[in-house]
């Protein structure tokens, strides 16, 4: 089209109309406007446009455009905000037939839909980033075409408790991965693609039917940061590869009915804050341990039972320098459980060592300065 006749075009749909009665917005300001004062109309056929910057989307604004038919948007240095509280356009016409924006950020939430068996083929969504498919009760595969999926930043299948087959999954963006609660998924999805340094990543499968861990996996991800494993309760012991994932802040493998070690190698985890092994067979953590100067949150502690091992808490040496609140309950320390240097434990705060079994504690647990809470109850043997 000649430059003078689209000039032309533009004069006369712009011609004594306010910016929301226009026919068609090319102007990315005009854009701006109209989503910032709500003032989109049935007025409106088409938007289209080329952006650099930031965009802001309002749900009223969108939801008074029903007459839209195209929408185009080239947006060469992507971003965008929603009045929304996911960030999502949450309105669309329903005469849209020309919809054209690379690189946009599609969002897919399918949550609670209670007759959702088997999930659409992602082959055709390359740019998918967030799919929340928790609650849907009926939902039994995951499209293998998943792994096509390399910018997915959060999958959230909690709750799918019907779910068996889940074959594959792209972790080159992956931030989170929640498969808590289900119970019908037996094994871990084959990985696609490597972690990327950067933002937090999660896994959790607390609770879920996974009776294996991927150990090719964890071999290959230093970059993880949380890792909720809680309620496996088939596996005796933890892969030692875990210890490789160096920036692993959170560890969490509690109610493992049969886990009875921690690996060797656990103080290699030098940024690890949480370490949660509750309800477990552990009866003494390896001695590295104490190495894990960053730790602020330890527990060991059981439900209340008879039968629970003799535990043994290894030395502190000096170490553990950051530790603020350690869980012991429940037991079965008897004495020597405890380490006689426990008053080393300088940033301690909180010491739980309800239901224990011994009678006398180490005399240096006077030199815990720091401590603010002492839970002694139910120590039926302690003089």
């Amino acid at each position: 089209m000649h430059d003078l006749i689209q000039d032309m075009g533009k004069w006369i749909v712009q011609k004594g109309k306010h910016l929301g009665e226009r026919s068609r917005l090319w102007n990315v300001e005009d854009f701006k406007e109209v989503m910032d004062n709500n003032m989109g109309t049935t007025a409106v056929e088409a938007i289209w446009f080329t952006c650099f910057g930031k965009l802001s989307f309002s749900k009223e604004a969108m939801k008074n455009m029903q007459s839209l038919r195209i929408l185009s948007i080239r947006n060469y240095r992507w971003g965008y905000l929603s009045d929304s509280k996911d960030g999502s356009i949450e309105y669309l016409s329903n005469n849209l037939c020309w919809f054209v924006w690379p690189h946009y950020p599609w969002k897919i939430d399918l949550s609670h839909s209670k007759s959702l068996k088997r999930t659409p083929d992602f082959k055709g969504m390359p740019n998918l980033e967030y799919l929340n498919l928790q609650d849907c009760m009926s939902l039994e595969e995951v499209q293998h075409s998943l792994k096509y999926c390399g910018k997915l930043i959060e999958l959230n299948l909690e709750d799918c408790k019907s779910l068996e087959r889940f074959p594959y999954v792209n972790v080159e963006s992956l931030e989170s991965l929640n498969l808590k609660y289900c119970s019908s998924l037996k094994k871990f999805p084959e990985i696609d693609g490597r972690m990327k340094q950067g933002t937090a990543r999660k896994i959790m499968t607390s609770r879920s039917g996974i009776r294996e861990l991927p150990l090719y996996f964890l071999d290959h991800q230093p970059h993880l940061i949380e890792l909720d494993l809680d309620g496996i309760t088939n596996l005796a012991s933890l892969p030692s590869s875990i210890c490789k994932s160096k920036g692993l802040v959170k560890l969490h493998v509690s109610n493992w009915s049969k886990l009875e070690s921690l690996p060797e190698e656990i103080g290699d985890l030098e940024n690890l804050e949480e370490l949660h092994a509750s309800n477990t067979l552990i009866s003494r953590p390896p001695s590295s341990i104490v190495r894990l100067n960053k730790l602020i949150s330890l527990s060991f502690g059981q439900h209340r039972s008879e039968d629970s091992v003799f535990f043994v808490f290894p030395q502190v040496n000096e170490g553990l320098l950051s530790l603020k609140s350690l869980d012991l309950i429940y037991c079965n320390i008897k004495d020597g459980g405890l380490p006689e240097d426990i008053g080393s434990l300088s940033s301690l705060k909180k010491l739980y060592l309800k239901g224990n079994n011994f009678e006398h504690l180490p005399r240096s647990i006077s030199k815990l300065g720091a401590l603010e809470y002492l839970d002694l109850s139910d120590c039926k043997r302690l003089t």
